[in-house]
């Protein structure tokens, strides 16, 4: 580690701003946020390990790594957090430590409040920060910023949902089956709003269970869109 002072570190990035130089290129345009100038420290940065599926990830997950940062004596790196945006600004800010790690929930809550529930891979700019700490007193750094996607966790809902059973077949004046009730032609869709489904997820007494009802000899079943196209015939 380079035994440099706090005030020799500030001294220096003032000095790089004015003139250039080999060995200070990175240090030549500190880096500003809302609250504070902040710096970059030669070869210090934040690595993305991965896009980020939200289905299953735990109470924490790792998003980035730190390379390792030459301090001046006695000061160490803490208050880490990261900074999410999009083309549209600034989405939040979570809390990270030295090990890139974030909570799950907090990370859930933000992607669908910026994009909305639906479970796609949602994009934004990682801007990772912390402090230089010694005796109580911080020094803002800016360790680098990239691109992510984390993608909500959601269940599947379909665009629509259909009942079949004997109760929707048909019969001509001969008692011969024209429309079967348990086939594509025969099914009945239930109604929806026509908006995302992952915004109104309500169909109509719809239930999230496989459903048979035996009433008499009348049976029914609802069936997700997705199957619809393949159903040919659903024994009772």
């Amino acid at each position: 580690m380079k035994n440099i002072s706090i005030h020799s570190l500030i001294g220096l990035t003032v000095l790089c701003m004015s003139s250039c130089t080999d060995d200070y290129t990175d240090w030549a345009t500190p880096q500003a946020n809302e609250q504070e100038a902040a710096i970059t420290l030669p070869d210090f940065s934040a690595s993305k390990v991965d896009d980020i599926n939200l289905s299953n990830p735990g109470s924490s997950i790792k998003l980035f790594t730190l390379s390792n940062a030459t301090l001046p004596e006695g000061y160490t790196l803490g208050n880490v957090r990261v900074e999410l945006s999009t083309e549209k600004g600034k989405a939040g800010e979570l809390e990270s430590n030295t090990d890139g790690m974030i909570d799950s929930l907090t990370i859930q809550k933000l992607v669908v409040e910026t994009y909305g529930k639906r479970p796609i891979a949602r994009p934004f700019i990682a801007q990772v920060y912390a402090n230089a700490i010694k005796d109580g007193q911080a020094l803002l750094v800016n360790a680098g910023s990239f691109d992510v996607n984390f993608t909500p966790a959601a269940p599947f809902i379909d665009t629509g949902y259909y009942l079949v059973g004997d109760m929707f077949t048909i019969k001509n004046d001969k008692d011969e089956t024209s429309v079967n009730g348990w086939s594509a032609d025969g099914m009945v869709g239930f109604s929806h709003s026509g908006t995302d489904v992952y915004e109104d997820s309500k169909f109509p007494s719809y239930s999230p269970q496989p459903l048979i009802i035996n009433a008499g000899k009348l049976f029914r079943r609802p069936i997700p869109r997705e199957n619809s196209g393949e159903l040919v015939y659903w024994e009772p």
